[in-house]
């Protein structure tokens, strides 16, 4: 599976319309002021190509002052004598409110007049108004019958959209090989997020065989144009020594350009580089806390839980259990259920916070909804000892075993002496609570517990026991 930070399901070029710097032709350079002159005079004698450089020239304000309004004007002009450039130009400045009302539907009538003249860069744009539902309906196949009019003249932002498009079936069937298909045609024109995307199809073997070597030749296009993402990715390539010798210098050289740039997934790889001393980094606390925070101010959940636990710790940080949990706290809300669990866990102890035997449980619930099984344990002893939650035995017995299914010792412990007692509304079972202290035994030292627990049972109970612990697989989550 591709990681999170690389797959948002949102789409980088679609968005372009929106924040893209305007990219249509260079502006005819006029040299001094005499030359300007004579633009602006073949301009105001209905020169569309003079009104459109004009336009430009207010626009980027380069040659005369940046006046936006102005350049709307020139802009409109040429527009209104057919220039496709011109509707795109002017359609920008409008979805953009740039010296004109911000105006998303008559944005999409001049970007539809371009489009219809077969410009391309107008198609991109009106898919990408389809995509968003700005000025226009929202409505994938639109959207998608756009961006392939572009892309069939072989504009690289149509045919990385359309890759998009077809890799999670937006507004076309799913279809990983025309996915793959369109990306390459996007990637060989140097388009560095197609160059990306494509690398982790390879990656992955997503639609494809998987092939390291091409993944790592297809992230470096793409990383030594800049892309962020790219980088940290091939830097995990080379820390695995996946498709490249394994080479650890160059691992953190490319996970600091990303880092450098703001990546956050490249923060957090390199905060825990530091934090552990590996890819022969020497541990540096004072670093990994560095870089957690950039990643942390960011909103990365990740990024969050690992600064609270080093100030929970005191490492590389002042020892601090309230920020510890003001960070846990950020990551909790956002859904990570190790942050809830250690948030409980600090609320069961009043660590940093009130003691709250219920919002400890709250936390407890949230994380062990998600999976987490040292949450589930907790959430059984909760329910055991009536902390935060009504006394309830069945409960109990259910979130111990489900963390115990899942492998946890402590929770497989628990087990084997609620069984053995017969304590928490279960039956007295030596043969199940030896399953589950000889299962736990392989996690953690139980002591002479199982010794104990033997002395009590006949050999066949005690091979029963074991066979039923040797039959025994995890659960998942």
């Amino acid at each position: 599976m591709r990681a999170s930070h690389l797959k948002t399901g949102t789409f980088i070029a679609v968005c372009l319309f929106a924040s893209t710097l305007f990219t249509s032709a260079q502006t005819p350079q006029a040299s001094d002021a005499e030359s300007l002159t004579s633009l602006r005079e073949r301009a105001d004698h209905g020169n569309a190509d003079a009104q459109l450089a004009l336009g430009k020239i207010y626009r980027d304000g380069k040659q005369a002052p940046q006046d936006f309004k102005e350049a709307a004007v020139w802009f409109r002009k040429a527009a209104d004598r057919g220039n496709a450039e011109a509707q795109e130009i002017l359609a920008r400045l409008y979805y953009n409110g740039h010296g004109v009302p911000k105006d998303a539907s008559e944005a999409a009538g001049w970007v539809r007049k371009a489009a219809d003249q077969g410009y391309a860069p107008a198609q991109v744009d009106l898919g990408s108004l389809y995509n968003e539902g700005a000025g226009v309906p929202r409505d994938l196949g639109e959207a998608a019958r756009w961006f392939r009019k572009a892309a069939d003249q072989g504009n690289a932002t149509a045919q990385f959209n359309l890759g998009n498009f077809y890799f999670y079936g937006k507004g076309v069937p799913k279809d990983l090989g025309e996915a793959a298909r369109w990306w390459r045609k996007a990637a060989d024109q140097g388009e560095a997020s197609a160059q990306e995307e494509l690398a982790l199809m390879y990656q992955d073997g997503e639609g494809m065989p998987a092939d390291f070597s091409e993944a790592a030749r297809l992230f470096r296009k793409a990383a030594d144009q800049g892309n962020a993402s790219a980088q940290v990715n091939l830097g995990k390539l080379y820390f695995q020594g996946k498709g490249v010798a394994q080479d650890y210098g160059e691992a953190v050289r490319w996970y600091r350009k990303s880092a450098d740039q703001g990546d956050g997934a490249a923060q957090v790889d390199l905060g825990s580089l530091y934090e552990h001393g590996v890819g022969g980094l020497p541990q540096n606390f004072n670093e990994a806390a560095l870089w957690y925070r950039k990643a942390a101010d960011q909103g990365l959940a990740v990024a969050q839980r690992l600064l609270a636990r080093l100030y929970a710790k005191g490492d590389g940080v002042p020892k601090d259990s309230g920020e510890a949990a003001r960070w846990y706290r950020k990551a909790a809300d956002q859904g990570d259920a190790e942050a809830q669990l250690a948030l409980g866990l600090q609320y069961t102890r009043g660590d940093g916070v009130p003691k709250d035997a219920e919002e400890a449980a709250r936390l407890y619930r949230k994380a062990a909804d998600q999976g987490n099984a040292f949450a589930q344990l907790m959430l059984g002893m909760a329910y055991s000892g009536a902390q935060g939650v009504k006394w309830d035995l069945n409960e109990a017995v259910r979130w111990k075993r489900m963390a115990a299914d899942q492998g946890l010792a402590l929770a497989q412990q628990e087990l084997a002496y609620v069984y053995s007692t017969g304590g928490q509304g279960v039956p007295v079972d030596d043969v199940v609570a030896y399953m589950w202290l000889t299962l736990a035994s392989r996690g953690m030292d139980v002591g002479k517990s199982r010794d104990q627990l033997a002395a009590k049972m006949t050999p066949e109970q005690v091979a029963e026991a074991e066979r039923l612990a040797a039959q025994w697989k995890p659960s998942a989550k």
